[in-house]
């Protein structure tokens, strides 16, 4: 297959599965594609926004690859002796967008949100003398994070993140094992440290048989 047959494969795998405002790009391609096509059975629809439950196919897991983030973060408040430990499960999004003429990302970050109860903040920066705003959906909670936990066991990631997510699990569980949620053993500590030696950019070691169980044909 040449790179126009590919492309033309590419969206007929991923029409009826977005969510986001990029939806205006494929359909300006499906409807060259179209164009190109004598033969009306050749020719693909124009599939509306996939509105089904964001936690019924593996859109989200490939959003998460592209956007977003899993944070491991380890501190002593102030006064305090026994250290802290705090996970989040983060996406950061621009607001709007001037390559799309819908762009507004809040419907999408809402639901996400609300898939993990938690809430979408709007967030401003300055960049190069510019107000830069974007919407933040961040896990504050043991239940938000336990929920992200049952997202991505179904629905794996396949990116280096999924290294990432699995390492966070890891601690997300020994969260859990300890009821009172407080007066963690140090043994807790050590495991949380030796993970955070190896995270997100500072990860060194790699291993990617989690692709063995790719599973796009199954939920694109």
């Amino acid at each position: 297959m040449g790179k126009t047959e590919d492309l033309y494969a590419l969206c007929k795998l991923i029409n009826g599965y977005f969510r986001t405002p990029k939806i205006e790009k494929l359909h300006s391609l499906i409807l060259y594609f179209n164009n190109l096509n004598n033969l009306e059975e050749d020719k693909l629809p124009i599939l509306r926004l996939d509105d089904s439950p964001v936690d019924s196919n593996s859109w989200l897991s490939g959003f998460t690859d592209a956007d977003g983030n899993f944070d491991l973060s380890i501190y002593t408040p102030k006064g305090k002796k026994q250290m802290r430990i705090r996970l989040l499960f983060r996406f950061d999004l621009q607001q709007i967008s001037k390559t799309y003429k819908n762009s507004s990302f809040f419907e999408i970050c809402s639901k996400i949100a609300s898939l993990f109860k938690t809430s979408v903040y709007n967030r401003s920066r300055i960049r190069n003398n510019k107000e830069c705003l974007s919407f933040v959906i961040s896990t504050t909670t043991k239940e938000s994070n336990e929920l992200v936990c049952a997202y991505f066991d179904r629905f794996p990631l396949f990116s280096s993140k999924y290294l990432n997510y699995k390492d966070w699990r890891e601690i997300v569980y020994l969260q859990q094992q300890n009821k009172k949620g407080k007066n963690y053993p140090q043994e807790y500590f050590s495991k949380a440290l030796a993970i955070k030696a190896n995270f997100n950019t500072k990860r060194t070691n790699f291993d990617w048989a989690h692709l063995e169980s790719f599973y796009t044909k199954k939920n694109p």
